[in-house]
Parts: C-alpha cells; sequence; structure tokens
C-alpha cells in the first residue's frame, strides 16, 4: 500500500538566508528518511523522522507544511502498527497547525488523517467527531468528494457505535454524492453500509435490497 502524503515544498515566502537554508536541507534529508522508514514500516524510525520534518517545517514558519508533515506522522503511525498515543498527538497537533493558519484544505486533509487514525486504533466516537468536522468544512466550501468521503467514514463510525438509524442516513447522504460524482467505488461503500445496518435492524429484506 502506498505510504502517507509528505508535505509540498515550504511556501515561497518562508524566510532566507544560512539559518533558513540549512533547515530546507533538513528537511529535504528528514523527508528521505520518513519515506525510507515508512516504506519498510520502521514505526519507531518513521516517529522520529516525521517529528523532525515537522520541527524544521515549524522552526522555518511554515505551519501549513508542518501539518501536512504531522498528517502523515499520524498516517505512518496507523499503518505501521506504531504506538496509538504518539499517532493521536499527531493527529492532533496537525489539525491545531491548520486552524492556527486558517489552512481549510489542509484542515480537511489533517482531520481526514484523524479519521483514518481513529479507525486503525478502534476509536470510532473520535473517528465520527473528526468526520463530522470535515462533512461541514467540505459543504461550506463546495468539495463534494471531501464531503462524500466524510459521509461515508460517518457513517461507518456510527454503525460501530450501534447508531443505525444516523448510519442509514449518513450512508444515503454519501450514496447520493457518490452518485452525483460519478463515484462507483464510493456508490458500493455507501451501499455496504447500508446492507450492514438493515441486517443490524433484522430486516433481511431491506438488506437484500441495499446489496443490489
Amino acid at each position: 500500500a502506498p505510504g502517507p502524503a509528505l508535505p509540498a515544498a515550504p511556501a515561497a515566502d518562508v524566510a532566507a538566508g544560512p539559518e533558513a537554508e540549512a533547515l530546507l536541507q533538513s528537511i529535504g534529508e528528514h523527508a528521505a528518511a520518513a519515506a525510507a522508514a515508512v516504506a519498510q514500516e520502521r514505526s519507531a524510525e518513521a516517529l522520529k523522522s516525521f517529528e523532525g520534518l515537522a520541527a524544521a517545517f515549524r522552526a522555518l514558519g511554515d505551519r501549513a507544511c508542518e501539518a501536512a508533515a504531522l498528517t502523515a506522522l499520524s498516517s505512518a503511525l496507523a499503518a505501521c502498527g506504531g504506538d496509538r498515543r504518539d499517532a493521536f498527538r499527531a493527529a492532533s497537533a496537525a489539525v491545531k497547525a491548520a486552524r492556527a493558519v486558517g489552512d481549510k484544505p489542509g484542515l480537511i486533509a489533517a482531520l481526514e488523517g484523524a479519521v483514518s487514525t481513529s479507525f486503525a486504533f478502534g476509536d470510532p466516537d473520535e473517528a465520527l467527531r473528526a468526520a463530522t468536522e470535515v462533512a461541514a468544512l467540505a459543504s461550506q466550501g463546495g468539495d463534494r468528494r471531501a464531503e462524500a468521503r466524510a459521509r461515508l467514514a460517518a457513517a461507518s463510525a456510527q454503525l460501530a457505535t450501534g447508531d443505525a438509524q444516523a448510519a442509514m442516513e449518513a450512508s444515503f447522504q454519501a450514496l447520493e454524492l457518490c452518485r452525483a460524482l460519478g463515484d462507483k467505488q464510493g456508490q458500493a461503500m455507501a451501499l455496504s453500509v447500508a446492507y450492514d445496518v438493515n441486517v443490524l435492524l433484522g430486516r433481511p429484506v431491506a438488506a437484500a435490497g441495499s446489496a443490489r
């Protein structure tokens, strides 16, 4: 499976000078080390490298790239079976950094990272909280793909917590969005959640309909 996305290059308006050049070199080194650690599923090394990457971006004054590095860190820890507390700390710090600069796309990405991390470590309540915020932000910004992903995540989280009615509503919201986008995979996932809800509610006929 592909590793988490590494942050883009620093913004063009970051500080210049010898100290900045050293930080930029450090960023390149940490990014390369992080990518190698993730590819080889070495969670401890991934943690060290991504933390160094985030710290370098923070020192450079680029909070958006810091947020992206922290999001990548939380995703890497989830993928590599790293420590749950480290993963949640990174996801929370990513959200905080993105909020600090009003970076809505970055905030959506950070929250989606929090959703993935929450599911990976078996915390559907936290996944639901983050997915609900993503859905609201994406709806306000007209990002229907992100909204569809968030509705799907919310439906899965609600199903996991036993809130069948809310899960059904979210799955149909996701289904409508995915149909409008022509997203066949998303439609299949939404119908799968609806099927599971109907099974949970003991409605075999409705479950069979959801499967079609």
